[in-house]
């Protein structure tokens, strides 16, 4: 049965994103989880097929284009081709949000072009229960690593580019 959710640049888009994955993941799959990383040069390829932060403005190398259908589509294709490890998912749908919302313009210039090639890798990390609904409510500290306080803070979120 066919969708009717999606229009002839999702298909278009699916196709890359397929080929991609054929080509530069599934043959990689047991090295990368033998190694546990997943190499750069994946990264970069992503980022070449533009399947890496696709709804930010040209001006940062994007597309302009806020439709999460093609967010649905990476998902669809890593799972359908067994791609495991390439964390585009998060890149796109948990990262990209805090980007585009969280930084100012002289930190989106900075940062997005390098992210959305797939030259920066973002992660994020947390550890208040509560956080990991709502980061942006999230409390956060910076003690000493020898203060004695250091194991009470409430929340340290760490948001880093590999």
């Amino acid at each position: 049965m066919r969708r009717n959710i999606f229009e002839e640049i999702h298909d278009d888009f699916r196709a890359t994103a397929r080929e991609f994955f054929e080509r530069e993941c599934v043959p990689n799959v047991e090295k990368w989880e033998r190694e546990g990383k997943v190499s750069r040069d994946a990264w970069l390829a992503a980022g070449e097929h533009g399947l890496i932060g696709w709804e930010f403005d040209e001006k940062y190398g994007g597309l302009g284009i806020k439709d999460f259908r093609f967010n649905q589509i990476i998902s669809e294709e890593i799972f359908l081709t067994g791609s495991v490890g390439i964390g585009l998912g998060v890149q796109n749908d948990i990262l990209m949000p805090y980007m585009q919302q969280l930084t100012t313009d002289e930190q989106k210039e900075r940062w997005l072009p390098k992210f959305i090639s797939g030259e920066y890798i973002g992660s994020m990390a947390m550890s208040e229960p509560a956080s990991m609904i709502n980061c942006l409510n999230a409390r956060s500290g910076s003690l000493p690593a020898n203060s004695p306080s250091a194991g009470n803070v409430s929340a340290r979120i760490a948001y880093a580019c590999a």
